[in-house]
């Protein structure tokens, strides 16, 4: 199961994003949209405890400044569901529908070499 954080507002995006010391796992979730829970109950079944990433759910009907201030931060054209991993103000893999992959999420993953 992962242990899915949240922003606090645009704000506490804001702050996150210089800050996180790890990378982060970005997931713009429509809890309306039957594609985006599928996305996300597969990627929660195979996610394994610890992989060295803060992870953050975004609901982007309830949180579309944050969406929307992803999407302009990252330079990434706004999808749901779309999972970004990012390092400080870079985006440096990101999938959106049935291309949210589990393996090369975990292969991204690992080529930040986390300690």
């Amino acid at each position: 199961m992962i242990n899915w954080k949240k922003f606090n507002g645009l704000e506490g995006f804001k702050a996150i994003v210089g800050q996180e010391s790890n990378p982060l796992l970005l997931f713009k979730h429509s809890s309306r949209c039957s594609l985006s829970t599928m996305a996300l109950e597969r990627l929660e079944r195979h996610w394994q405890q610890d992989m060295g990433v803060a992870c953050y759910l975004i609901n982007v009907i309830n949180e579309r400044e944050v969406s929307n201030e992803i999407a302009k931060t990252y330079d990434v054209v706004h999808e749901s569901p779309q999972v970004l991993l990012c390092v400080k103000d870079q985006c440096l893999y990101h999938a959106s529908h049935i291309e949210i992959n589990f393996s090369v999420i975990s292969k991204e993953i690992s080529k930040l070499k986390i300690k």
